[in-house]
């Protein structure tokens, strides 16, 4: 979804972006940012979605993955393997930068 000329005010939430933004193929645009959606993340970057790899585990592009979580979603290390990596994490009361 392209958020180009957006109002962030308008996204609440991560699924905002479906009514508010526009749909282009990747090879059509260069992403500056990926947002996804999170089950839970911790403090070095490893995130975990929903299982099955839906549906960020086959999109490639060179642009960071960033995600919105509540603070009791974020651990100081996940439990289990992460999914994969995110470079920043925001919540109400922090924003984690991550390499």
């Amino acid at each position: 979804m392209l958020l180009k000329d957006l109002d962030p005010r308008k996204l609440k939430r991560v699924r905002e972006a479906y009514r508010f933004g526009v749909r282009v193929a990747l090879e059509e645009a260069t992403p500056d940012l990926v947002l996804i959606g999170a089950v839970a993340v911790d403090e070095e970057g490893g995130w975990v979605g929903k299982g099955y790899g839906f549906p960020q585990s086959w999109l490639r592009v060179e642009a960071p993955f960033a995600t919105l979580a509540h603070p009791v979603m974020v651990y100081p290390r996940l439990p289990v393997p992460p999914e994969r990596r995110v470079h920043l994490i925001a919540t109400p009361q922090r924003l984690l930068r991550l390499g």
